[in-house]
């Protein structure tokens, strides 16, 4: 295993011997998954460029370690949909995985070396099976959450091979199929309900992240045409020891395998869970923001819009009861309609993005989506065929709130125009909040102090260093878009 590097490892020992880091951030620093510094990709939607950001400096240190076509070893060029994995690996490698074409690259950091390129397809003539995370389990096994493919013209979806977990091989790449991590099958309409296969909705695998001893997978549990028909969201839990999936709800569901509902009662349900899960081993704390489900192409009509946003809320899931054999506990923390005091639903409200950073138990963040004008000029698309539906045009912002108390910080840290801001990224061990804004083409970086014990609505704490904002490449129209650690 390769070793953590050295300025982070002197730093880590600086900041356990004074006491200056809680027990999670220690974690992140030292535990099973290492980061060493933060990884920026950069798109146009055609083509990628990989840089990568030292901690310290908080500046690009290799500004374009790998590209789509200018990085030997690549059997496939990156297309202009790449993601990297949510959780560093342990081994200190990069992994990037291409939703376009399908596969997995892992990179050598620093030097930017292919260390291999691996299809993540379970045979040569399946459609794009449309991978959406990547998590190193050990030096024998990767887990690949894959979505599934899928068109908005014809609806169709891959449901022979899609909506699971797979194993793969990180030496080889060879894949292993397991059935019980065929979601559609252990939470469908054959199994225990959880996902409505007979109306057309899939599990729609998402994330990856560590939760204890377990692996948590985020389950959109929505239409294949994102017609707007979905469930409530879901989270399977994951025994990497064994590949098995847990039972969420031992108590309540006896002879069944439940996933975590992400319903807190009292109408608090959260649909379309995102792309980041937050974990707190100190707590056995679950964190997971909810865009809700988008409907007729992000246009408010028919009251759509005013339902996603009812069902976009960040959650907290409790996994501590498991070790009892009782069931997770889920709280619902904050709604996205809490950082829109005095606003009117829906026409000054928008859903949260599913970013979210939990700097410290008292200080998160999260992003919102904004919104295009429906009937405004030069938008996406007109609101066809309900033209008369008002117009909208919220900014997207960036906002802070207290995951303790749930309150919400009214006044947003930062504001662009709808879809501009990318992922945001919390480093507790240089306090810092990252976040990539596709609107100045610039990585912009706030200075934040992690025990305030407020909303972050105290300015001064959270107050934006616009001289540290940097563009993590020079290339022209290749924008960032996501931020990882690696």
């Amino acid at each position: 295993m390769k070793k953590i590097g050295m300025r982070i490892m002197a730093a880590a020992l600086v900041c356990a011997a004074t006491g200056a880091c809680t027990t999670d951030e220690l974690q992140v620093l030292l535990g099973g998954s290492p980061a060493q510094g933060v990884l920026a990709i950069s798109t146009d939607y055609a083509d990628t460029v990989v840089s990568s950001v030292d901690r310290l400096s908080r500046q690009a240190a290799v500004s374009e370690l790998v590209t789509s076509g200018g990085s030997a070893g690549l059997s496939a060029p990156l297309s202009g949909d790449v993601v990297a994995a949510h959780t560093p690996s342990p081994f200190g490698e990069i992994l990037l995985l291409d939703r376009t074409e399908g596969n997995l690259t892992i990179v050598t950091p620093g030097t930017g070396a292919i260390r291999g390129q691996f299809g993540v397809r379970s045979m040569s003539e399946d459609p794009n099976p449309n991978p959406t995370d990547v998590l190193v389990v050990s030096d024998e096994k990767i887990y690949v959450a894959r979505q599934g493919q899928f068109t908005f013209a014809a609806t169709t979806f891959d449901n022979e091979r899609s909506n699971d977990v797979v194993i793969m091989d990180p030496l080889t790449g060879d894949l292993t199929e397991v059935p019980a991590f065929d979601f559609n099958v252990v939470f469908g309409a054959s199994g225990t309900g959880h996902v409505n296969t007979a109306g057309n909705d899939f599990a729609r695998a998402d994330a990856l992240s560590w939760a204890g001893d377990y692996v948590a997978v985020t389950l959109l549990n929505a239409d294949a045409a994102f017609d707007g028909s979905a469930g409530t969201g879901l989270i399977a839990l994951l025994d990497p020891a064994t590949d098995t999936i847990v039972d969420a709800t031992p108590d309540t569901s006896s002879g069944t395998t439940d996933p975590i509902v992400l319903d807190a009662g009292g109408g608090d349900v959260c649909q379309g869970p995102g792309t980041k899960l937050v974990y707190r081993p100190t707590t056995q704390i679950l964190y997971v923001a909810c865009s809700g489900i988008f409907g007729d192409y992000y246009a408010p009509q028919d009251g759509d819009h005013a339902d996603q946003i009812d069902a976009s809320r960040v959650m907290a899931v409790d996994l501590s009861p498991l070790a009892e054999g009782n069931d997770v506990v889920v709280t619902s923390i904050v709604a996205a309609e809490d950082f829109y005091t005095g606003g009117t639903m829906p026409d000054e409200m928008s859903p949260l993005s599913g970013e979210l950073v939990i700097l410290s138990p008292t200080l998160g963040f999260v992003t919102t989506y904004g919104s295009f004008g429906c009937n405004a000029v030069g938008v996406m698309s007109p609101c066809s065929p309900d033209t008369s539906a008002p117009p909208q045009n919220v900014s997207q912002a960036l906002f802070s709130f207290n995951p303790a108390t749930g309150e919400a910080n009214t006044v947003p840290l930062a504001n662009a125009f709808a879809y501009s801001f990318g992922s945001i990224l919390g480093d507790p061990f240089t306090n810092t909040l990252y976040l990539a804004d596709s609107a100045v083409g610039a990585v912009r970086i706030w200075d934040v102090d992690p025990s305030d014990n407020g909303n972050g609505s105290d300015l001064s704490d959270t107050a934006e260093d616009e001289s540290a904002a940097f563009a993590p490449t020079a290339r022209p129209g290749i924008l960032p878009r996501s931020l990882t650690f690696y």
